[in-house]
């Protein structure tokens, strides 16, 4: 395999998680509060509309960061 096809494999398995049902989902979500957004009122430019947007956002953002598959588990410690 050369370096070319290497790098090719690295950034399909880094952006793997784009294909998944429960992205586009979640993009098509996020869309979807897009344009609820813009039907709010102005007084709640700063307050509301900015949590809702944020937290649209990280849904994908989360998304994509557990399908990193050098990310680390989270392990707790059994509690005895």
């Amino acid at each position: 395999m050369d370096n070319e096809q290497k790098k090719t494999n690295r950034k399909e398995s880094l952006f793997r998680f784009r294909k998944w049902p429960v992205h586009q989902a979640a993009k098509s979500f996020r869309k979807r509060i897009r344009d609820l957004e813009k039907r709010l009122p102005e007084s709640e430019r700063y307050l509301l509309r900015d949590q809702i947007s944020r937290a649209a956002d990280s849904i994908c953002l989360n998304i994509a960061e557990g399908s990193n598959k050098l990310s680390v588990p989270l392990t707790l410690p059994l509690s005895p």
